[in-house]
C-alpha cells in the first residue's frame, strides 16, 4: 500500500500514520524517504521550519503511531535514509 501525502502539514503525517495503523496486514518494512531541501527558509503554520518538519518530525510522528504495529512483529524493521543534501 502507498500512501502520499504533504508531509509539511502535521494533520497529513497523522492521516498516513492511522491509515497504515489500520491495515489489517502487518508491516514488516517501514522506510522513511521522505526529504526536502529548500535554499529559502520556509515555515508552516505552526511556526516549524519546513525542512525541519519534513525530514524530521514527519518520520517520527509516523514510526510514532506505528511503534505497536512493530512491536507484534518479531522481526519488523524501521529504516530512515538521509543525504547529505540537508
Amino acid at each position: 500500500m502507498d500512501q502520499f501525502a504533504d508531509l509539511s502539514l502535521v494533520e497529513k503525517m497523522h492521516k498516513v500514520g492511522y491509515a497504515l495503523l489500520e491495515m489489517e496486514e502487518s508491516i514488516d518494512v517501514l522506510m522513511h524517504n521522505a526529504s526536502v531541501y529548500l535554499k529559502k527558509k520556509t515555515v508552516i503554520a505552526y511556526g516549524l521550519k519546513t525542512t525541519f518538519t519534513v525530514n524530521y518530525l514527519a518520520p517520527f510522528v509516523i514510526t510514532y503511531i506505528l511503534k505497536d504495529k512493530f512491536k507484534r512483529k518479531d522481526k519488523g524493521r524501521i529504516i530512515f535514509v538521509s543525504s547529505e543534501g540537508y
